[in-house]
């Protein structure tokens, strides 16, 4: 019984950790700079932003 508690607390605080981080990083509002092109083995896969110096 205290495995199962222990998990769902530990689960309860790792999604609210998630949560908290993922609302911290939000892009709105921010300027794009530039767009660059990312290759792999020579052959293009695709885009990559850059905001504000970093891609």
């Amino acid at each position: 019984m205290k495995i199962v508690v222990t998990l769902c607390l530990v689960l309860l605080i790792v999604s609210s950790a998630a949560v908290i981080y993922a609302d911290s990083k939000s892009l709105v509002g921010r300027t794009i700079k530039s767009e660059v092109s990312v290759t792999l083995d020579g052959s293009v896969i695709g885009q990559a932003l850059i905001i504000d110096g970093v891609s």
